[in-house]
């Protein structure tokens, strides 16, 4: 009797010690709708707007924008969290792979916008970044859930909208937009690499045919990309129409960019 007395408190202890790490996880369903809010910190009307743009955002160029409000990711970190999120959700078209998840953890003073593979070149990790620290700074931090939410989603789907060549009715320009260091840094050292393959390519002509490496009459120049993102898969099959939708694809790679404050 005793010792059937101490395996069951041994037992109860080990699942005492396992049930914060079995409750640290938090799980969030889509519902089809664009904004969950389960901190409850969106006003009503901003709620009411976000749905209806991100549903024309949708319907004019196929990629899918949701924002997710929590009190806390957990134990989990939020890129973690939202990267799992947006792989259950699957946002976005299937072969577009152009999804984007905003994540607004309260509690935790942290967001964080994800992206897959095809919206990257479009929200490159350092926009993310940039404008999420902006965002924070100018809303967050004095406790403006709402409104930061609501200006972080109009400055990415503006972008992507311009981006696709489209216009959204009714949807207003964001307030602020931070400046983006890296996109210029990007043409700079674009224009670097170009030069360098121009007079790469120039030597080579000025060489005897069969002299430089490789194969007969001349040196080989592979293709490279220095625009955009790549390495980052954001799953797709989403549909269209006001009112939400819901994903049906693919993987991620944990594109995006977030804040503290």
């Amino acid at each position: 009797m005793k010792i059937c007395t101490a395996s069951l408190a041994i037992i109860f202890a080990c699942l005492f010690a396992l049930s914060p790490t079995l409750a640290a996880e938090v799980d969030v369903r889509d519902d089809g709708t664009f904004v969950r809010d389960l901190a409850d910190v969106v006003s009503d009307e901003q709620e009411a707007e976000l749905e209806r743009w991100l549903a024309e955002l949708e319907q004019k160029t196929g990629a899918q924008l949701k924002a997710l409000t929590v009190l806390t990711t957990g134990d989990e970190d939020i890129f973690a969290f939202a990267q799992r999120t947006a792989e259950t959700w699957a946002l976005g078209g299937r072969k577009e792979d152009d999804g984007v998840l905003i994540v607004l953890a309260v509690q935790d003073r942290k967001v964080r916008i994800q992206t897959g593979y095809g919206i990257e070149p479009i929200l490159p990790d350092s926009w993310c970044g940039t404008q999420s620290r902006d965002v924070a700074t100018r809303y967050f931090r004095s406790g403006d859930y709402s409104g930061g939410l609501t200006e972080l989603s109009l400055r990415a789907a503006n972008r992507i909208a311009k981006a696709k060549g489209v216009q959204l009715v009714g949807v207003p320009a964001p307030r602020h937009f931070a400046k983006q260091g890296g996109e210029k840094g990007n043409r700079f050292w674009s224009l670097i690499m170009l030069a360098v393959i121009f007079f790469i390519v120039m030597a080579t002509r000025r060489r005897p045919p069969g002299s430089g490496p490789g194969s007969r009459g001349g040196w080989w120049i592979a293709p490279t990309s220095t625009w955009g993102g790549g390495g980052r898969s954001f799953g797709g099959g989403g549909g269209f129409g006001g009112g939400g939708s819901f994903g049906g694809g693919g993987g991620f790679g944990g594109g995006g960019g977030g804040a503290s404050w």
